[in-house]
């Protein structure tokens, strides 16, 4: 009897001296019936699982976005070599255009004043593209810029017209 009442307090004493956790790798035998039965392991895994699927869907968001960036930086490139390229084919035509007002002056000695203002603005054309196309800048600038150059391309261009009657 001495020994009950010895043991009942000991086992009272190392019982309310166990503290259990929600994690299984922990506890022991006690711990984990009484993790089993009261939810917490099952809690735990739900937690787990939502976590894992958070991450998940992050994943394919941050792919999405990657896949997104990649296709818009594909687009910007383009844009820029067709830029580049318009930018050359505009150089290539001020030096044709230079070479024919230069043909003209020579064979049209009645518009020579004329001729040699259109070889100066030839010329200041092609200085103005080989700045843009030297400039950095958004592609929408270098694009209207570029317009802004062809515009005054057409512009000499049809005063050559005028003055060599369409020749």
């Amino acid at each position: 009897m001495v020994a009950a009442f010895l043991v009942l307090p000991l086992l009272s004493a190392a019982m309310s001296g166990c503290s259990c956790s929600d994690d299984p790798r922990t506890g022991g035998y006690i711990c984990g019936q009484s993790g089993l039965n009261s939810g917490a392991y099952q809690q735990r895994v739900t937690t787990r699982q939502q976590t894992l699927e958070n991450t998940q869907d992050d994943i394919k968001r941050k792919q999405q976005d990657s896949a997104d960036l990649q296709m818009k930086n594909e687009d910007l490139t383009k844009q820029a070599d067709q830029i580049e390229k318009d930018m050359n084919k505009l150089d290539a035509d001020i030096a044709e255009m230079k070479k024919r007002i230069a043909a003209e002056s020579a064979s049209n000695s009645s518009h020579q004043k004329e001729l040699a203002q259109l070889q100066k603005d030839a010329e200041q054309l092609r200085q103005q593209a080989a700045i843009a196309k030297n400039t950095p800048g958004t592609d929408a600038e270098r694009q209207q810029e570029l317009q802004r150059l062809q515009q005054r391309y057409n512009d000499i261009q049809n005063q050559i017209l005028l003055i060599t009657g369409g020749a």
